[in-house]
């Protein structure tokens, strides 16, 4: 199956890069692919994954032609 994914710019995904098709297993969820990427379940706590502009859980199923989003949500004032 073939996924885009991006996400933004001081995320940082071992083996893939921003705004890139890349090629997954069926049945791979969200988690299963950051965790693939060297993201720890810690950092997993602050991701947001959007799924074709919808927000979605980190066990969302992925499938054949998705696009992902990945962001950090940031606060401050």
């Amino acid at each position: 199956m073939q996924i885009t994914v991006s996400y933004v710019g001081y995320l940082q995904l071992d083996g893939i890069e921003n705004n890139s098709s890349i090629e997954i297993e069926k049945e791979t969820t969200v988690q299963d692919l950051l965790e693939g990427c060297g993201m720890t379940r810690e950092q997993l706590r602050y991701v947001v994954p959007v799924v074709n502009d919808s927000k979605r859980d980190l066990s969302y199923t992925l499938q054949d032609n998705d696009s992902l989003f990945l962001f950090l949500p940031t606060g401050g004032g």
